[in-house]
């Protein structure tokens, strides 16, 4: 697996921190429902901790009929999300995904059938303690 992100995506330095990330992160092998609260918080905090100060963590909401169909966490950096838990939607979305925001959403709304997709910013927390990588 290989990455290669436009410098001018994101802030300077962090292109090396997030490519690191996303193929040597323990991202689980099977995803499933809540992951994303485990993942993306360390991702997030593992990307800070590397001098990415512009990475925080968002929830990705899928809206259906005015309904709110699924709360998904994931990590932003500058307008690159990156996300290692979305497979559990569909096996047709990347197992380690580094995506420009529009195609995160527009991919997030082909496979899980929603009417649309919102992403908004994730006050901070601390990373939560559990038994997973």
């Amino acid at each position: 697996m290989s990455y290669s992100l436009d410098e001018a995506l994101v802030p300077p330095g962090a292109a090396s921190a997030i490519i690191d990330v996303m193929i040597r992160f323990g991202w689980p092998d099977e995803p499933v429902d809540g992951d994303c609260l485990i993942y993306a918080p360390r991702v997030t905090e593992e990307l800070v901790q590397r001098g990415v100060v512009a990475a925080h963590s968002v929830w990705v909401t899928g809206y259906a009929r005015g309904a709110i169909v699924f709360m998904h966490k994931a990590t932003r950096v500058a307008c690159l999300i990156l996300d290692g838990t979305a497979q559990q939607f569909s096996p047709k979305l990347p197992r380690r995904w580094l995506a420009e925001e529009a195609n995160y959403k527009e991919a997030m709304v082909r496979e899980t059938g929603v009417d649309f997709v919102e992403i908004e910013y994730v006050q901070a927390a601390e990373v939560p303690d559990t038994d997973k990588p």
